[in-house]
């Protein structure tokens, strides 16, 4: 009897002690590394803080409400690689969630940031001379030389635009380009000529005696006079861009000549002799190398000798009178 009196005080002692508490504290969780009102690009690294009174069971980091990446370590710092080019540019809302092992879980603070990611528009200056541009017509205007590239840094699946002109200390007609260009996903490539209705003029003198003036188109479309003295040293002299056409004429006028007034190509019995650099394109960037020189036995007579190694252009039929540069995407 005693017995069983003992075994029902100690089943009545057992019976009215408490119970532990159920774990109801939430984690603690906070984005470290990152601002609210951040531009961000390419791939982010994502820093967040998460602690618990007993243990972090996993953290998980969202975009825009969607689950982007999940860490079930125990630490206090998470770490995420958020790869920003995905999606397209604009506004985001990024936090982050701790659960622990009791599931009682939290959220950090949202925060609104900025994703801008770019890609290289390559513009590669195929014409002969150095040209002046601006990009979407801010700043300053640059040079881009000759066969250079300009490369220029654009917010992905935009547009941007391009204007430049050739020098103006040139004579003849100053040439200009101005087009929008598609961004889209991937970097683009473009390229600008001068097209066929334009030809480069260029004059070496090796006559006795300077040229006072050249006349390119006498009384034909687009006529024009270039007063650029040409030194008779032999050097090469850029003349600027003239109308291209079948007949085109080139009056080289001196000063004071002992034998003669002037030298020509007429257009008729004499054509000017058009090349271009690319035999792929016979209608872009046309130029003329001329040397006018003494008329002797050596050289049959000849006073006006064209020069280069280039290849034959072929001068517009169109009369459309447009100082307008032409442009087009180089394919990969």
């Amino acid at each position: 009897m005693k017995k069983l009196t003992i075994l029902l005080g100690l089943f009545i002692v057992f019976s009215c002690e408490d119970k532990p508490e159920p774990d109801k504290t939430p984690p603690v969780v906070m984005i470290t590394n990152i601002q609210a009102g951040a531009e961000l690009s390419d791939v982010v690294n994502v820093t967040v803080d998460a602690t618990d009174d007993d243990e972090v069971a996993r953290v998980e980091f969202f975009v825009n409400g969607v689950l982007s990446a999940t860490s079930e370590s125990s630490e206090a710092i998470h770490t995420f690689n958020w790869d920003t080019d995905v999606g397209d540019n604009g506004s985001y809302q990024i936090y982050a969630k701790a659960t622990d092992k009791s599931d009682n879980s939290a959220s950090s603070s949202i925060l609104s940031v900025t994703v801008i990611n770019y890609r290289t528009a390559n513009i590669v200056n195929s014409t002969l001379v150095s040209v002046l541009y601006r990009i979407d017509n801010e700043g300053d205007v640059t040079w881009i030389s000759s066969g250079d590239t300009v490369k220029v840094q654009v917010p992905k699946k935009t547009t941007m635009n391009f204007s430049g002109y050739t020098p103006t200390n040139y004579c003849g007609t100053i040439l200009s380009w101005d087009f929008d260009l598609d961004v889209s996903d991937i970097d683009i490539f473009w390229r600008f000529w001068v097209n066929d209705s334009y030809f480069l003029l260029y004059t070496k003198n090796n006559d006795k005696v300077p040229v006072d003036y050249t006349m390119v188109n006498k009384d034909l479309t687009g006529a024009k006079t270039c007063y650029t003295d040409i030194p008779n040293n032999g050097v090469e002299y850029i003349l600027g861009f003239y109308r291209a056409h079948t007949n085109t004429n080139i009056y080289w006028y001196y000063d004071n000549h002992p034998d003669y007034g002037y030298r020509y190509v007429d257009g008729d019995t004499y054509k000017v002799n058009y090349r271009v650099p690319d035999e792929s394109h016979t209608d872009r960037n046309l130029y003329a190398k001329y040397n006018l020189q003494v008329s002797t036995e050596a050289n049959d007579g000849i006073g006006v000798e064209s020069y280069d190694d280039g290849y034959m252009g072929i001068p517009s039929r169109d009369e459309n009178n447009t100082a307008q540069g032409g442009y087009g995407k180089i394919e990969k």
